[in-house]
């Protein structure tokens, strides 16, 4: 019921806006710059999201629920959230990209367009290769070692386990070996693509006269 009535409340302020905005729309369907508009609050929408989600995830969200969930249950939370967010992390980055693209032709790129088109398509491309490539496989195999973790009795702790003995085990240590390479690769991949981002923005805020 309070998700309903939130999401009613929310309707009636975009309702509110749109009604507000009216004659200002108006005003820029009759100039004809209605499409630029849009193109323009697209981009901010998608690019402004796709930044707040990976500074969110990447040095907020995992980090707290590693140390307040059980081990496999964050780690189970980890493997339905990340496929979503490189899903949707990707569509946002592309569509920044595109109408950065749309506002910005080729033909009149000056040295810091061409920087801020790099970082969204840096953030683009690490993203899909996240999404297609290494996120599948650094799941599968933290699945694979929270089974062997699981037939141990271990996996219910917060936190990394701390049996030392357990951790040397051959089997145990070579899934760990194999995991934490692809994992880092992963993370490489997740930094490189926000670096990408806070690349663009900076530009982007380089680039912006604000009137106070």
């Amino acid at each position: 019921m309070t998700f309903q009535v939130c999401l009613n409340l929310l309707g009636l302020c975009f309702l509110c806006v749109i009604v507000s905005m009216s004659s200002r729309i108006s005003e820029e369907i009759q100039k004809g710059h209605l499409l630029t508009t849009t193109i323009r609050l697209v981009h901010l929408i998608s690019f402004g999201t796709w930044f707040g989600m990976q500074f969110w995830v990447t040095f907020i969200a995992g980090y707290k629920m590693y140390f307040t969930l059980t081990r496999h249950t964050f780690g189970n939370l980890q493997s339905q959230l990340f496929p979503v967010y490189f899903t949707v992390g990707s569509c946002l980055s592309t569509v920044a990209l595109v109408t950065y693209y749309l506002m910005h032709p080729v033909e009149v790129w000056t040295g810091d367009e061409k920087l801020q088109v790099s970082g969204l398509a840096v953030s683009m491309l690490a993203t899909l290769i996240n999404k297609f490539y290494l996120e599948p496989r650094t799941t599968a195999m933290m699945l694979k070692r929270y089974a062997y973790e699981k037939e141990h009795g271990y996996g219910d702790d917060i936190g990394p386990i701390k049996d030392e003995a357990f951790k040397m085990d051959e089997t145990y240590l070579k899934m760990t070996h194999e995991f934490c390479m692809v994992h880092g690769f992963t993370s490489m991949a997740n930094i490189l693509a926000y670096t990408g981002s806070f690349l663009h923005v900076w530009l982007l805020a380089k680039s912006q006269v604000l009137v106070i």
